[in-house]
């Protein structure tokens, strides 16, 4: 609730049963990331507090996670 909007969670909630292999933890990752870039991004210029409710990610979809071979 600190980072997700409500429709945010419900939108994870709905998806919590997929065959990811990281379950909604992933996409909830992602958002965080990609909040905290657009707070970095937009504070400069805007020169207050943004909030992270302040973005909203909907219909966020994420590539299927890789494995690296070394």
């Amino acid at each position: 609730p600190k980072i997700l909007t409500e429709a945010e969670i419900a939108e994870l909630s709905a998806h919590a049963n997929d065959a990811q292999p990281s379950g909604p933890w992933r996409e909830a990752l992602a958002r965080f990331a990609i909040k905290e870039a657009i707070y970095k991004a937009v504070d400069p210029f805007v020169r207050r507090y943004v909030g992270f409710d302040e973005a909203e990610l909907l219909g966020l979809s994420l590539p299927e996670p890789s494995t690296l071979e070394v």
